[in-house]
């Protein structure tokens, strides 16, 4: 277990740090979040994704305990196309994770700010796509002032068989 007196830093992710993010997902996906939904074919590429702007990572002194990444939006959903204008204006918050030893620390508010600053200082609209079944995380985005916007089902099917629905959420202005 962690030690919670113990100082966490967050930083612009670096080419040396992938390989710790995938062991770190590898951890989160076997503890009982299985997140992502899908395990990614190559979890180094799915941790820049396309349109990738920039990642963040937190350090329990030199460990990674937590991962986020920005990017630009290929196909978004028609209700984040609505409340935006275009994809042109938006970027999407994604690959949230952080080790289960280290989550209730304020490492989402963290990450989320670091994204948020990223975004609006590019002139671009944060938003975020996430499993409807995911409560705890919607609690966050809510508590740290993402709007719901719509919800849909996914494009994709889950190894489960079902087709998960995904609430979208804006961002707020800088944190």
């Amino acid at each position: 277990m962690s030690d919670p007196a113990r100082v966490i830093t967050v930083r612009t992710r670096s080419q040396p740090d992938v390989d710790c993010c995938i062991e770190l997902l590898r951890e989160v996906y076997a503890a009982a979040d299985t997140y992502p939904s899908i395990w990614p074919d190559r979890p180094e590429y799915w941790l820049t994704p396309s349109g990738f702007i920039e990642a963040w990572v937190a350090l329990d002194e030199v460990t990674v305990v937590a991962h986020v990444a920005l990017a630009r939006i290929a196909q978004p959903a028609d209700v984040l196309i609505a409340a935006c204008g275009s994809e042109a204006h938006m970027a999407e918050v994604a690959r949230l994770f952080i080790h289960p030893d280290f989550r209730g620390r304020g490492l989402t508010e963290k990450l989320l700010a670091a994204a948020v600053n990223r975004a609006n200082a590019v002139g671009l609209i944060p938003v975020i796509e996430v499993n409807a079944r995911r409560a705890r995380a919607i609690r966050v985005y809510e508590r740290n002032g993402w709007r719901h916007i719509g919800s849909r089902p996914a494009d994709w099917v889950a190894p489960s068989g079902e087709r998960p629905v995904l609430r979208y959420f804006l961002g707020p202005s800088e944190k």
